[in-house]
């Protein structure tokens, strides 16, 4: 069995000298003994046990259920709730602070060596899970950003901007290579457009004067 460093909340002296002397007979560490769940608190920030051992009764100030709560969601340590009652509602209130299992007293050196055990082992599955989906949603937010990172890039890419050398002539664009194409061909490599060619009013209307003048001049000869 693991050896750990656990922390005793009794309010009964002589309870809490026979579950540390209990505890030490099973190979852990008992790093300090509070009286009540202020002490609880102070003494879980002085010592970060790798466990709590909670009596649900405390008799003055906040219950082992405040201060267990206060232990799981500020410090992420398990808590293993002591308490001589196993009635529903005592337990449904106790459910609700999150333990990691219970000890009944009388004690059994069996169940509390079991119980500790369980409550360990759950604690460090519960926190591999807890870095699992921690590296996950780094990883997508990672591979969000480098996608729109990417997108950003290729509108950039994509997109014409500044000075492009025309030639007044023949309407071609030199490229940054120096080759001089066509206005068609260079906005199909430089956008997502798809050129589609046709004929504009004023150049039907000059082609029909044209064809028409060509044809007269066919007709008279000259």
């Amino acid at each position: 069995m693991k050896e750990a460093k656990i922390l005793v909340v009794e309010d009964e002296a002589l309870v809490a000298l026979h579950l540390e002397q209990r505890l030490h007979m099973l190979g852990h560490t008992v790093v300090g003994t509070a009286l009540s769940g202020t002490d609880a608190l102070e003494q879980t920030a002085a010592h970060l046990p790798d466990l709590v051992l909670m009596d649900i009764n405390l008799g003055r100030g906040i219950s082992g259920i405040e201060a267990a709560q206060q232990i799981n969601r500020v410090f992420d340590i398990p808590v293993v709730f002591v308490t001589a009652h196993s009635d529903d509602a005592i337990l449904q209130k106790a459910n609700a602070a999150g333990p990691y299992g219970y000890v009944l007293k009388p004690f059994e050196d069996s169940a509390l060596r079991v119980t500790i055990e369980i409550a360990l082992h759950k604690h460090e599955l519960d926190q591999e899970r807890t870095r699992v989906l921690q590296e996950r949603t780094r990883i997508l937010q990672e591979r969000t950003r480098i996608l729109e990172e990417l997108e950003a890039s290729i509108a950039r890419v994509r997109t014409l901007r500044g000075l492009l050398p025309i030639c007044s002539r023949c309407h071609k664009i030199r490229d940054d290579e120096g080759y001089w194409k066509r206005v068609e061909v260079y906005i199909q490599q430089h956008t997502d457009a798809t050129c589609k060619h046709g004929i504009c009013p004023d150049c039907l209307l000059n082609l029909y004067e044209f064809s028409e003048e060509g044809r007269f001049r066919t007709m008279n000869g000259s």
